[in-house]
């Protein structure tokens, strides 16, 4: 899972001495010799590619590189994005301009505020927050059936975890969020923003 774990090092670090003493003890003193001599022999005879052979080989014109241009919006920039009004929104809000054929959004729910009675059951919440029926502002009931077909028309990618980059039992950063993640074509922008949100 890409965590560093002492125990594991300091097994595997075991591990290696062990199979160093076995190997030692099954080649024996001459076999060794003769194994190092190689070793030696090969190292010594190993040389550096001549100068010009490093200079024939092509190198990439670094102000050829085309960069991604990126801008970033907040309540708090002094330009706004056209049609996105981010200071009237009540909570805060980050709109990255990159360019993309795709559109992402990252949404957060703080949950910090919870008891500490409610914190074990936000797993549960957030395993079936998204297999659940969406109600809408008006009190009409979309069925589950009818989101996960929009979900699937109009969407690459929809999911959620508790906390930034977290799994189902293993909380990521900022463990006190819930974050939503959902990419679409930037084409279905308008439904999945009316659909999905």
């Amino acid at each position: 899972m890409a965590y560093p774990s002492k125990n594991y090092s300091q097994e595997l670090a075991a591990n290696e001495t062990k199979r160093v003493q076995e190997q030692i003890k099954r080649l024996g003193p001459e076999k060794l010799k003769e194994f190092g001599e190689t070793v030696r022999k090969a190292v010594k005879s190993a040389k550096l590619p001549p100068s010009d052979v490093l200079a024939s080989i092509p190198t990439i014109d670094v102000e050829k590189i085309d960069f991604r241009s990126f801008t970033f919006y907040n309540y708090t920039t002094e330009i706004q994005p056209e049609g996105f009004d981010l200071r009237s929104i009540p909570f805060r809000f980050q709109f990255d301009d990159v360019h993309s054929q795709f559109i992402r959004f990252y949404v957060f729910l703080d949950t910090k505020h919870l008891s500490e009675e409610l914190k074990p059951y936000l797993t549960l919440v957030v395993s079936s927050w998204l297999q659940c029926p969406i109600k809408k502002d008006d009190g009409t009931i979309i069925p589950l059936a009818d989101v996960l077909r929009i979900r699937a028309e109009n969407t690459v990618t929809f999911q959620n975890k508790l906390g930034y980059k977290g799994k189902t039992f293993f909380p990521g950063g900022q463990s006190d969020l819930i974050m939503f993640y959902m990419e679409a074509d930037l084409n279905s922008y308008e439904t999945v923003n009316s659909s999905n949100g």
